[in-house]
């Protein structure tokens, strides 16, 4: 609750990735793609509109779906066995900004909090975070190329497939920071 210059109080609304007001965006409140197929997303908007907390919760709410299935076979938790896995790649935030922005919303204290209340986040030798199947890696950037970015992105999950039973998610934040022809960025966004 916040308090206005009028002197009421007024609560705060976020939207979840799941809600009924983004049924215009997502085809029954998640992105349209066949089971056995991915499917390639473009979130576009304006500096500080929300973008990458938007793609953090979206991926957030699949890693939970995936875990309830998970769950929903035998009701028990599988904390040391390959488990669902996505990754987030930031080209211009660092992990730890990252980490900290799921921190300040209940969808991501739900799923990032332990039992005494700690951040589930852990940070590797690079500076990269990962908890509960979420692992934020950083690129430095501009990266140098198209190809650039597809090693290192393939070189972080190889680092992952002991412990990888599933891809759920690979976010890149911002394409635009990759030195691609535009023409091609052009032809990846559609």
């Amino acid at each position: 609750m916040s308090e206005t210059t009028s002197g009421k109080s007024e609560e705060k609304i976020y939207a979840k990735a799941g809600d009924r007001g983004f049924s215009f965006l997502f085809h029954d409140y998640g992105l349209a793609r066949e089971p056995k197929q991915g499917h390639f997303g473009t979130i576009v908007g304006t500096g500080g509109s929300g973008k990458s907390v938007l793609a953090l919760q979206l991926v957030t709410d699949l890693l939970n779906e995936e875990d309830e299935k998970e769950n929903a076979v035998d009701g028990k938790e599988h904390e040391n066995e390959p488990r669902p896995l996505a990754f987030y790649f930031t080209l211009e935030a660092s992990p730890q900004e990252l980490a900290s922005q799921v921190d300040q919303f209940i969808w991501g204290k739900q799923r990032y909090r332990g039992k005494k209340d700690e951040l589930l986040f852990k940070e590797d030798s690079e500076g990269n975070y990962a908890g509960k199947g979420l692992h934020i890696v950083s690129i430095p950037s501009p990266a140098e190329s198209l190809n650039a970015l597809i090693l290192k992105i393939r070189q972080s999950i190889a680092k992952q497939l002991n412990g990888l039973k599933r891809l759920v998610a690979v976010i890149i934040d911002p394409i635009g920071a990759v030195n691609i022809r535009d023409d091609l960025r052009l032809d990846l966004i559609n």
